[in-house]
């Protein structure tokens, strides 16, 4: 099957390449995908990609990709998933000694977390020196996730400093 090359331009500005019977550009001149949009820039409105808000449809239909104005979703079959929002920080944390039976907390800021929102918490390896620390996160006040460390054991432990990975998901 022969290759054949058309751009469609305005002015000087391309637009849209499309290699017949294989590829589509738009924003590129040699497309290597079915599908390949070029690189939106840092300045508002040059995303390469934009969903405009709408309804979804009344029945999930396999490879969809929707947005109603609040959530986007991706179908699967007849399963529409809900697309998480994740907020994410890393810190580094430092929490002091504990007696037995005692806890203490320290906070992350991570913008846009509202209390309820709920939370993951990636600890580093070498923070857990053995199963008995307890470690819970949440989101305490607006922007804010508490980190709190229990020390379940007996004696005392030190938990060693470590960076510290939260995520926020938004629904």
């Amino acid at each position: 099957m022969k290759r054949t090359k058309l751009l469609f331009a305005l002015g000087v500005t391309l637009l849209l390449t499309q290699i017949i019977y294989s590829q589509v550009g738009v924003g590129t001149t040699s497309p290597t995908a079915k599908l390949q949009i070029a690189a939106g820039t840092a300045v508002v409105n040059t995303a390469p990609l934009k969903l405009t808000a709408g309804t979804n449809l009344t029945t999930p239909e396999s490879g969809a990709v929707e947005f109603d104005g609040t959530n986007y979703y991706a179908s699967s079959g007849s399963t529409r998933y809900t697309l998480s929002k994740t907020l994410t920080a890393s810190s580094s944390l430092n929490f002091p000694s504990l007696n037995a039976g005692t806890t203490s907390t320290l906070t992350v800021t991570i913008t846009g977390a509202q209390v309820n929102d709920p939370v993951a918490l990636g600890i580093p390896i070498a923070t857990i020196t053995d199963s008995r620390l307890d470690f819970q996160a949440w989101v305490s006040a607006a922007d804010t996730v508490t980190i709190r460390v229990t020390n379940l054991t007996l004696g005392t432990i030190n938990p060693p400093a470590g960076t510290f990975k939260v995520a926020v998901l938004k629904f």
